[in-house]
């Protein structure tokens, strides 16, 4: 059993050893409760000592009073019943209080009495307790002996002193503690209670950690297996991409030739154009693949979005102007930088303007740039084809694309939109859109301002 036992610690605190997260588990789980209870337990040890210490000096002021009226005799003004009585009834967990004096060597004789020895007042009591015999040997000192009686604690209390004409005189209570114990344990319960429910809300905490490191572990293991499968597809992918550009380029050198045959030329240049729709595929996977695997996060730094926009349009000014589209650029400068990298942005300018071109076919393409409040918003809005309230929804999904006859002839990945948002919350941003189908569509993103 104790080698089963030991076993099971080793594998423990070997399992903590390589996983340090579970320090936490056992702070949680061990170390707290029981430092919690150990708290609540000498807390009321503590107070329940004190409070002793209280009724001790309690009961030498009632036993000092009465030995300094026995030095200056029995008789006087007030009985010392009397005097017994009111001193009696300052505690009422006092049940006797009595002054006995030496009857003989072995007896003694009750002088003054409370509770139920009062009825035995004068009377000889024909045995002397060791305890009385112990007051003996320091006068004027209180010796309180504890005991339990069934449930029950008592606490028996002896003194003696001598008077002026030399007798000696024995002071003998009784104090019973049931009354204070019954309140504290009254006291006692809830804080128990209260700590076992504290206790037992660390010790869910504690299993929500260990399920929360648990299913982060599972976590890192699935976030590695798809980055060796991205790492494998990206692989894949670039070695794909390689051979597709010879081959556009040497259907290129064919389209070029003017000695070859029209036919041959025209087959040529349709093998360039399928070609570029291959490399532009390849591409697409090839960026899909290093962002699902976050080979290479983005460093983020301030950028001049303004500056990316105009050259972004710049660079696609002709294939707008092909279509006879206008695009323009509306912003009021100075306008703050953004919390990103140039090359995202870029790609991300460069996918929502040309996705604009791509579906528009005659009308404006607007690229705006507004700062509010907490952020800097990107906003593209052109008068092309528009998308239904379906098409919108399942808009940023990998491989989705409008279905709609007038979009057919129109070539596309269905990973733009996808790759595109990825982006955007890779650099801490958003992205949405509205569209009314045949009128536009209005994209906005919004990118985090850098601190100035």
């Amino acid at each position: 059993m104790l080698s089963r036992l030991f076993l099971l610690l080793r594998q423990g605190l070997g399992a903590i050893y390589q996983h340090g997260e579970l320090w936490l588990v056992v702070i949680l789980a061990v170390v707290i409760p029981f430092g919690l209870l150990f708290v609540v337990y000498r807390t009321t040890t503590v107070a329940d000592s004190a409070l002793e210490q209280v009724e001790i000096e309690r009961l030498d002021a009632i036993h000092e009073a009465i030995e300094n009226r026995l030095r200056t005799g029995v008789t006087g003004s007030v009985p010392l019943s009397v005097e017994l009585h009111a001193l009696a009834s300052t505690s009422p967990d006092l049940r006797t209080l009595a002054v006995a004096t030496e009857a003989s060597v072995d007896t003694l004789l009750l002088v003054a009495a409370t509770g139920q020895l009062s009825s035995s007042v004068g009377t000889v009591v024909t045995s002397v307790s060791e305890r009385y015999r112990t007051a003996l040997t320091l006068p004027g000192e209180i010796f309180v002996h504890k005991l339990r009686v069934g449930e029950e604690r008592v606490w028996l209390t002896y003194s003696a002193v001598t008077s002026p004409a030399g007798t000696t005189y024995y002071i003998h209570s009784e104090l019973s503690r049931a009354r204070f114990d019954a309140a504290l344990e009254a006291e006692r319960t809830p804080i128990y209670a209260l700590s076992g429910v504290h206790a037992g809300f660390i010790l869910l905490c504690a299993y929500l950690v260990a399920a929360g490191l648990a299913s982060r572990g599972r976590l890192k293991e699935a976030t590695a297996r798809l980055r060796e499968e991205s790492l494998l597809t990206s692989l894949v992918v670039h070695e794909l991409r390689a051979p597709l550009t010879g081959i556009r380029g040497y259907a290129s050198m064919i389209e070029e030739n003017s000695v070859l045959p029209a036919l041959v030329r025209t087959q040529a240049t349709n093998i360039k154009q399928s070609s570029v729709r291959l490399v532009s595929l390849v591409s697409d996977f090839l960026e899909a693949a290093r962002l699902r695997a976050e080979i290479a996060p983005p460093i983020l730094a301030p950028t001049d979005l303004h500056s990316v926009v105009k050259r972004v349009v710049a660079e696609l000014a002709p294939v707008a102007e092909e279509k006879h589209l206008t695009l323009f650029v509306a912003a009021t400068e100075p306008l703050p930088l953004v919390m990103g990298n140039e090359k995202h942005l870029t790609q991300i300018v460069t996918n929502l303007v040309g996705n604009a071109i791509k579906y528009t076919r005659e009308g404006r393409i607007e690229v705006a740039l507004v700062d509010d409040s907490f952020s800097l918003e990107l906003r593209i809005k052109d008068t092309g084809l528009g998308m239904s309230a379906a098409d919108q929804a399942r808009l940023f999904a990998p491989f989705s694309r409008v279905g709609d006859a007038a979009t057919q002839s129109i070539t596309g990945t269905g990973l733009g939109m996808w790759i595109t948002k990825l982006m955007v919350e890779q650099l801490g941003g958003t992205i949405g859109v509205e569209s009314i189908k045949g009128i536009g569509t209005h994209v906005v993103v919004r990118f985090k301002k850098a601190q100035k």
